[in-house]
């Protein structure tokens, strides 16, 4: 992949391809700043996830991992729409394994960011290619069935 853009692009032709059982609608924050990239909706139940992208190995990088982080706005949206009973992520393409690694909301880092000697692959991760198993995995989250950390 070449950049976030084109990741967005590939993810939302794959998960289109899942209808009728998934719906998927690309958001655009143009007009209201934090609105995560994409809803998706299984059975009347909508998820709700922000993408980014990461093209180097983050453990051979000095400084934060991803050029462009998850921003305040976006941790807000994100935060609010899990309080509300929403199932919220970011979801994160390793261009440099190709893997699409999924966090909780709640296992974000506060400033949006990971410093490459604290990231850690402690999100699930799918091959770029299941697009299935990530769509199913994002409508039934393990962390929903227990209480996970405080959004606060």
């Amino acid at each position: 992949m070449k950049n976030e853009d084109a990741f967005n692009a590939y993810l939302s032709k794959e998960l289109k391809k899942l209808a009728p059982e998934f719906k998927v609608l690309k958001l655009c924050e143009k007009y209201h700043i934090g609105v995560s990239d994409f809803m998706l909706i299984r059975g009347g139940v909508a998820c709700f996830f922000e993408t980014k992208f990461l093209r180097d190995d983050p453990f051979k990088t000095a400084g934060q991992v991803l050029k462009h982080p998850f921003s305040g706005a976006q941790m807000t949206f994100l935060k609010s729409m899990r309080r509300a009973g929403a199932m919220s992520y970011g979801v994160v393409y390793h261009d440099y394994s190709d893997l699409i690694w999924v966090y909780e909301v709640c296992d974000l880092p506060e400033r949006g960011n990971w410093f490459s000697h604290e990231f850690g692959w402690q999100g699930h991760s799918f091959a770029r290619k299941d697009i299935l198993g990530l769509a199913n995995h994002l409508m039934h989250p393990p962390k929903l069935l227990r209480e996970g950390p405080s959004l606060d």
